[in-house]
């Protein structure tokens, strides 16, 4: 396996070739047993909107979120919420960590209005202090919304569950700041 670029791939042998057995192509198991060894994730950035659900309310705020596709969770930083939230507390906080392993501290869980690309999706997020990214979207957000990822054309493929309608919405350049 090689890491070029902060992406993980799977690095195939070259061998010089033989008159009477021609190159050694990797077998299944050989690739088997370094991809199960294998955890890589991609993040993208896209633009969205938060909102409050609660009734009356109309505070948003502009955020850039990252989807990330091997967080187990969807978050949001305390700081980064729109004014008025009601932040509710949890009894049964649960065990989420960072990419390095580090234990992240979940100071509440909150509803939120999600707007990205156009689409409006009622949203149910733990609140983290200090969180590096303002919004992370991952799988539970990707799996329900998300039909592909086309990174070489830069845009997300996004499906409403309800209605079944497709859309499509640019990914953020990584160079822009979370």
């Amino acid at each position: 396996l090689s890491k070029k670029r902060g992406r993980v791939g799977l690095r195939v042998p070259v061998a010089s070739p033989s008159a009477e057995k021609g190159p050694r192509m990797p077998t299944v198991p050989d690739v088997a047993r370094k991809v199960l060894a294998l955890r890589s994730a991609d993040i993208f950035k896209v633009r969205a909107c938060l909102a409050s659900v609660e009734p009356g309310a109309r505070q948003m705020r502009i955020v850039t979120a990252a989807i990330d596709t091997a967080a187990g969770a969807v978050l949001v930083a305390s700081d980064r919420l729109p004014v008025g939230v009601s932040v509710s507390p949890v009894e049964n906080v649960p065990n989420v960590q960072d990419a390095s392993g580090q234990r992240l501290k979940i100071s509440g869980i909150v509803w939120l209005e999600l707007d990205v690309g156009g689409f409006t999706a009622r949203i149910r997020a733990w609140v983290v202090p200090k969180l590096p990214v303002p919004v992370l979207l991952g799988t539970p957000f990707i799996n329900q919304y998300v039909e592909a990822i086309l990174p070489r054309e830069r845009l997300i493929k996004m499906r409403d569950p309800e209605s079944r309608e497709s859309w499509t919405i640019p990914l953020l350049s990584m160079a822009q700041s979370l």
